[in-house]
């Protein structure tokens, strides 16, 4: 929320004088936000996306309504929805395939492997 006052109001110096003048003056509350947004094209999507939910709760707190269109189309502005994953980029799905288990229990190299002993190995259908 900081973060949102501070680009508001870049000189001020209290937070809850922030607060209290930003909600006072008739704002145009969507230009702030859409505002916002922008120079934060910086930073991580998924950090951007945590501090837009920030702002559209601390508007929602202060009965300022936006409606739900307007914040789906800000959060489509932000790249990067999916999430990253491991197995894609660093081959971990690769690392696991080699350490799978023959019926014994045991790997290629002779080690123990995944799958205990007592079970058999599972074929596919």
């Amino acid at each position: 929320m900081k973060k949102f006052l501070d680009f508001i109001y870049p000189d001020s110096k209290d937070l809850e004088q922030k607060a209290d003048s930003y909600f006072t003056e008739g704002r145009d509350y969507l230009k702030d936000v859409e505002g916002f947004l922008a120079s934060t094209s910086q930073e991580a999507p998924m950090t951007r996306r945590m501090r837009l939910s920030t702002v559209k709760l601390f508007l929602i707190d202060n009965d300022v309504e936006l409606g739900e269109r307007n914040w789906k189309a800000l959060s489509r502005r932000i790249k990067g929805k999916r999430s990253w994953r491991w197995s894609d980029s660093r081959g971990l799905g690769q690392s696991i395939k080699k350490k799978s288990t023959s019926s014994r229990g045991t790997n290629d190299d002779g080690e123990f492997g995944w799958r205990p002993t007592t079970r058999p190995a599972r074929t596919p259908p």
